[in-house]
């Protein structure tokens, strides 16, 4: 992160020498939302000055030029001195909470508890010992420790029900080994800490600890394969490095189905087994090899075209092929299984998709074929014998750690518990999700830990307060990590943050709409943490107010299109917004299709702020955007840094376009989202008061009821402040190219309703009186080139 936030400081000392001044997102202020804090102990002292510093902030309006006051609240256990000073009263507190809100000098946040810890030197947690080679009905002592997380999880129980714990909580320390779990180990309420006195589980002394639902392969289990079976694998030189493994004689039975599953797929079935050596993923044999893709050469029907390739007419065993890709649109992947290949390569798939076949240009292969087992890192597994045929890399010996995943749950469930920390475990091995927090689970801290090489997600949080640190999450079926929580109706936030992560090669399994974060309800924070390698979006934002900052995006979407590093699609509830994206990097985002880039605001999604990040190298094939705002309003892009960028913004108002037919579904939609809104939501979004208002005739009474104007032909003639909005705002922004000339998108749209405007596009604007409208705030862009070096273009 010191390159992106060296990259970032740069930039903010070019705005402030240029005299930028900051815009809102609307002529209304925003309150201000606290949605966490830095960590606050106290050593040797009884003294602290609390300041806007040590908390997270999230302000819509931007924290550029805002000077926050804190205003600290009466309450128990401490005293409230000059300067913000809090004075701890009683010694054996372990922590206090200390109610607090900040104010940008014309609004307030909400209150937010603020925890001061006082650091107890005289106590230490009681230290339990848990060992693979220990016993559960041992005493838990270094000397006696006990074998399983269950049996340790139990004797915190135990401990607490007799009173035996300590002031400062209780340390489970696992010594090095592996704790082989098959059914998830559930933490309740009843096995809490409480604050200041975490129950805290953890790796003893940097030793290696691995909670794992997958079997060990060893080296020389596997056998040579029958020539009966490699004799029908289509590339010679394969052949005799193919290796046998009997499953059932080794005990290794859950390996699963594959199934049908993919986008407008309700199916949810569990994914079949995963093999991986050394933490690295291995794949079904498939055509083309990784990295490559088929084509189509006639779409005939739904489920039915013509292979450009014709290699399909050369496979005999045809039960059980399957087909992973998007087969249409470029974002609607699904599985589909292989029904039926004719002579003339015309494949029949079970399933239709969803959209007529080979609408754009196809991104898919075949998979679960003995006749392509055919490169190194390939398995295929005969389900019927239960057999498994692999092709191992050159660099796999005895020594290497050869897995199969065999548990069907999760590894580890928090239901209600509170503050619990797992520190410097791996987890890994599960066809499930590996942790996983629900029905409100608070402050539970998920430290210096890896998660690797689960067939759904790696981490699903639904509760407050909790927070993953340090943390990396790699080879996951699904998602990298899901935030839920905070309260729709009061706007609660949640406070949940990822914190310094990295996470990468997520969605191997769910290949479209499961990203490296998810994250819905309210309130959620990710700060400086690395998203990497996928094949579609890194990040995807639902909900309110959500804070991303620090973070570096690059390398995804990798494989599907219409989707950005950081996608949002909440036009539809126009109450969605607050979420602010600032000071990030997304570089080397290069999707293969188009709208490939950094950040796709899409739908109407509206009332976002993007602020002092910087995108550099990114583009796609076709009309890569850095930046693209595709119909909504009060969204304000500023301050921000493109560097060799294809397309640094685009500004497209589909509802005035090819979306025109949807414009009064979704006024009735905005209207009764409006009328049931609570008050808070007004409080927050000023800009809501004003939503209905149209610039050609504004109704007396502020009822949130539309009034459709429709001309002879049954065409809606007014309500062009949703249709086409005016109050986005694209400000002071700097964008360098490396060429000689400014960025320019070629017109390329059918009906001619796409213009240049220097270095972004607009697109499906409005004509008013004969002229066309820009429908967009913009001044101070600066467009610098190497050539001159000094600015050539200004906006």
């Amino acid at each position: 992160m010191k390159k992106l936030k060296n990259v970032l400081f740069v930039l903010m000392i070019f705005v402030s020498l240029n005299n930028v001044l900051f815009a809102q997102v609307s002529d209304c202020n925003h309150p201000p939302m606290i949605l966490g804090q830095h960590e606050v102990t106290l050593y040797k002292t009884k003294f602290v000055n609390l300041s806007p510093e040590q908390l997270i902030i999230n302000d819509l309006d931007g924290l550029e030029n805002v000077k926050f006051e804190i205003e600290i609240q009466e309450g128990e256990g401490y005293k409230i001195g000059p300067n913000n000073q809090i004075e701890i009263l009683d010694s054996k507190l372990k922590a206090v909470k200390v109610p607090v809100r900040v104010s940008d000098g014309f609004a307030s946040s909400e209150i937010y508890e603020m925890i001061i810890n006082k650091e107890d030197s005289m106590t230490t947690p009681t230290a339990i010992y848990v060992s693979s080679k220990g016993n559960d009905k041992n005493k838990g002592s270094l000397d006696s420790p006990l074998k399983t997380i269950e049996g340790a999880r139990n004797y915190v129980r135990k401990l607490k029900e007799g009173g035996k714990l300590n002031r400062n909580g209780a340390i489970v320390y696992f010594r090095e080994g592996e704790y082989f779990m098959n059914n998830a180990t559930l933490f309740e309420k009843e096995d809490s800490g409480d604050l200041g006195a975490y129950i805290r589980y953890k790796a003893y002394n940097g030793e290696s600890v691995r909670f794992i639902g997958a079997k060990k392969i060893d080296f020389n289990w596997f056998e040579k394969a029958p020539k009966k079976v490699t004799g029908l694998i289509l590339e010679r030189e394969a052949r005799n490095k193919i290796k046998m493994l009997d499953l059932k004689k080794y005990g290794l039975m859950q390996y699963g189905i594959i199934d049908h599953v993919g986008y407008v797929v309700n199916n949810k079935p569990l994914p079949s087994a995963m093999v991986y050596i050394d933490g690295e993923s291995l794949h079904l044999s498939r055509y083309p090899n990784i990295d490559n893709f088929d084509d189509i050469e006639m779409p005939v029907e739904k489920n039915r075209f013509v292979s450009k390739s014709k290699r399909v007419c050369l496979w005999k065993n045809k039960e059980d092929i399957w087909i992973d890709g998007a087969v249409s649109k470029p974002w609607e992947w699904k599985k589909n299984k292989i029904k039926e290949i004719d002579e003339n390569g015309t494949v029949t798939m079970t399933w239709d998709y969803h959209d007529k076949i080979a609408i754009q240009k196809p991104k898919m292969f075949y998979f679960n074929i003995i006749e392509e087992l055919d490169y190194p890192g390939e398995f295929y597994i005969d389900r019927k014998n239960a057999k498994m045929y692999i092709y191992l890399p050159d660099t796999v010996n005895v020594k290497s750690d050869i897995r199969i995943t065999q548990s069907e749950n999760q590894l580890i469930r928090l239901k209600g518990a509170q503050y619990i920390t797992f520190e410097d475990i791996c987890f890994e091995g599960t066809r499930n999700t590996a942790i996983e927090l629900i029905e409100n689970a608070k402050n539970i801290i998920i430290k210096d830990c890896e998660i690797h090489s689960c067939g759904l997600d790696g981490i699903i949080v639904n509760g407050e307060n909790n927070k993953i640190e340090n943390c990396h999450i790699h080879h996951v079926g699904a998602n990298g990590v899901v935030l839920l929580g905070g309260d729709e109706e009061t706007l609660k936030p949640a406070r949940n943050i990822i914190e310094n992560c990295k996470i990468h090669d997520f969605s191997q399994e769910r290949r479209v709409y499961n990203p490296g974060i998810a994250l819905r309800g309210v309130g959620h924070v990710v700060r400086s943490t690395e998203i990497y390698n996928g094949p579609h979006m890194g990040m995807i934002i639902s909900g309110n107010n959500h804070l991303i900052e620090y973070s570096d995006f690059h390398n995804c979407p990798q494989e599907y299109s219409d989707m950005l590093a950081v996608y949002m699609n909440t036009g539809n509830y126009p109450l969605m917004r607050g979420t602010v994206i600032r000071r990030n990097e997304f570089h080397d985002v290069q999707g293969s299709w188009k709208q490939s880039a950094g950040v796709y605001l899409d739908n109407e999604t509206s009332g976002v702020l993007i602020e002092g990040n910087y995108f550099y190298r990114n583009g796609a094939q076709e009309n890569g955007w850095s930046v693209m705002i595709h119909g909504g309003a009060d969204n304000v892009v500023r301050s921000n840094l493109f560097v060799d960028c294809s397309y640094p913004f685009c500004i497209s108002l589909r509802l005035n376009g090819y979306a025109a037919d949807n414009f009064e579904g979704l006024l009735q939609r905005w209207e009764k989202a409006l009328k049931e809104a609570p008050k808070v939501y007004y409080r927050f979004y000023p800009e809501l008061n004003h939503y209905f208002d149209d610039e050609e005739e504004r109704p007396e009474v502020k009822d949130f009821t539309y009034h459709l104007k429709k001309d002879k032909e049954g065409r809606i003639v007014n309500y062009w402040n949703r249709r086409t909005p005016s109050t986005n705002v694209w400000k002071d922004n700097i964008i360098y190219n490396n060429q000689s000339v400014p960025f320019c998108m070629p017109v390329t749209d059918k009906r001619k309703n796409v213009e240049n405007r220097g270095f972004y596009t607009t697109g499906l604007f409005r004509i008013k009186n004969g002229v066309r409208q820009d429908n967009l705030i913009h001044s101070g862009n600066k467009v610098l080139t190497p050539e001159y070096k000094k600015e050539v273009s200004e906006y």
